[in-house]
């Protein structure tokens, strides 16, 4: 028994990865198989182990604690925690769980992962001005080459080396 706190199965494959990386027919095929195993998936429904331990240690012979990291990673730089300021799987998850539809301004995104380029991708389709700053060349870039192709010069076109 798999007890998900999200509405739908996933986690940071549906929350976090866009479609355009992870096409959500995929995820979907791949959640019913795991679940023609016998796996009973129960969404909506998030563990207090304050309050929920001693019924599920009752109820099961064995509990494996899988909470994801859903912690942006900070560069300890000043100003990270000014308005305006959001770390990306924060700001995906807001996207994908649809309370952010649509974003007209100017955005920087700092870094040079596969991260950095889905969400600045996410915030090319909904309508923001983008400016991907990365510490690396472009040739350089750590994010698969894919990534950088498909964001790269069209849908990020303005790009900046951090010196």
């Amino acid at each position: 028994t798999l007890f998900e706190k999200e509405p739908e199965a996933g986690g940071l494959l549906r929350y976090g990865i866009g479609p355009h990386r992870l096409p959500r027919e995929i995820l979907d095929r791949e959640l019913a198989f795991i679940r023609s195993l016998g796996v009973d998936i129960r969404t909506g429904r998030a563990i207090d182990l304050g309050s929920d331990f001693s019924d599920l240690k009752q109820r099961f012979a064995a509990i494996l604690l899988t909470v994801g990291s859903w912690a942006d990673r900070w560069l300890g730089a000043e100003g990270e925690t000014l308005d305006g300021v959001m770390g990306c799987l924060a700001f995906l998850g807001q996207f994908y769980h649809g309370a952010i539809t649509s974003l007209d301004e100017r955005v920087a995104v700092i870094g040079d992962g596969n991260a950095a380029f889905d969400l600045a991708r996410v915030l090319r389709r909904l309508g923001a001005r983008v400016t991907l700053i990365s510490w690396f060349p472009q040739a350089m870039i750590p994010a698969d080459a894919d990534e950088v192709a498909a964001a790269w010069p069209r849908a990020l076109p303005l790009w900046k080396v951090a010196r």
